[in-house]
């Protein structure tokens, strides 16, 4: 079985738009489709609130537990942050502000 996730993020409330994302996402998921590889091809539009984002990625994966999966692939265009050890992709309602308040955090 081989599944696809693609996910696009071209609008964000604190940081440059990338109005190109949603014609990539577009693309990319007309070109698995065209392929007829792919069993299941989630195509989420980011321009919206990441918990939204993370629910549909988890209900997504979550139908797949306990099944053999040949092939997973993940696909995202938008913004990305990398500070010098992780790398994060940049949802639309992304903070820098409420990033940093999380590096301060005392657990």
């Amino acid at each position: 079985m081989k599944i696809a996730c693609l996910l696009g993020v071209s609008k964000y409330k604190s940081i440059n738009e990338l109005p190109p994302c949603k014609n990539d996402i577009a693309l990319m998921n007309s070109v698995l489709e065209a392929t007829d590889e792919y069993d299941q091809i989630l195509c989420i539009d980011g321009n919206q609130e990441s918990s939204k984002v993370k629910q549909q990625l988890v209900s997504f994966f979550k139908q797949y537990q306990g099944q053999k999966i040949d092939q997973a692939l993940f696909y995202y265009t938008g913004h990305g942050d990398f500070d010098g050890k992780e790398f994060s992709y940049l949802l639309s309602d992304y903070d820098n502000f409420r990033k940093k308040a999380n590096y301060n955090r005392k657990y």
